[in-house]
């Protein structure tokens, strides 16, 4: 083996032996972590965030649900021409037989 191929083997040996430590060294400094950087305490914060936006978004989805019920019907004919007309251009070359 080469100095190359084990110098490129070497760092995938260290990253599954954590760096050296032991499982519970390793699970000691990651809950010093989660406690030092209030990681729950900011997971709290960004759940409490969404569910205070859904509030607006909500609000703002039924104002537009209101504004196109209202014009339901002219909507829904304007649709319908337009997919009509697109689907006899799309299959406007049919034997005559099929017609």
């Amino acid at each position: 083996m080469t100095e190359s191929e084990r110098g490129a083997e070497e760092p995938m040996k260290l990253l599954w032996k954590f760096g050296g430590l032991a499982p519970l060294q390793l699970a000691t400094i990651i809950i010093d972590g989660i406690a030092e950087d209030d990681l729950l305490g900011r997971a709290a914060e960004l759940a409490y965030n969404f569910l205070l936006a859904l509030c607006p978004l909500m609000i703002l989805l039924l104002s537009l649900f209101g504004l196109f019920a209202r014009h339901r019907a002219e909507l829904l004919r304007s649709f319908l021409s337009y997919v009509s007309s697109a689907t006899l251009r799309r299959f406007s070359i049919v034997p005559r037989d099929r017609r």
